[in-house]
């Protein structure tokens, strides 16, 4: 990668594997999703200190628009874990103890549209952590 990367991470969770990369990258300019609105929050708190995190309240999808995700939960706690997908869980059901229980609508747009929308006209690195 150049030295000052143009980096898109998706599903950036709470913000650890953007937090590594700004590390790794320090003259990157890191473009962070994440539509689940208590994660969300924990990311701007997680990287607001660094100003080459942008954080996107948003999931990464095929058209621009709003979307259901099914929140993935932890059983016993309730609390919203990673997993959550724009595509409703069929065999992850089988395999984990993880609960699809509520779908909640967050606001969708393309890789393309946001791009456009941000003047951004390369990528050097997509760092896509997501389901659905």
């Amino acid at each position: 990668l150049p030295a000052n990367p143009i980096i898109v991470e998706a599903g950036a969770f709470t913000g650890h594997d953007t937090i590594r990369m700004a590390t790794q990258w320090p003259a990157a300019h890191i473009h962070a999703f994440e539509p689940v609105p208590e994660l969300f929050e924990e990311l701007k708190n997680t990287t607001h200190r660094i100003a080459t995190i942008h954080c996107y309240k948003q999931a990464l999808a095929t058209t621009t628009g709003t979307a259901a995700l099914h929140l993935a939960q932890k059983p016993h706690t309730q609390s919203i874990t990673q997993a959550s997908s724009l595509r409703a869980p069929k065999e992850r059901l089988k395999h984990s103890p993880i609960l699809f229980s509520r779908t909640i609508m967050v606001p969708t747009t393309t890789l393309d549209d946001w791009a456009t929308t941000q003047g951004i006209t390369a990528i050097d690195f997509l760092w896509l952590d997501m389901q659905g």
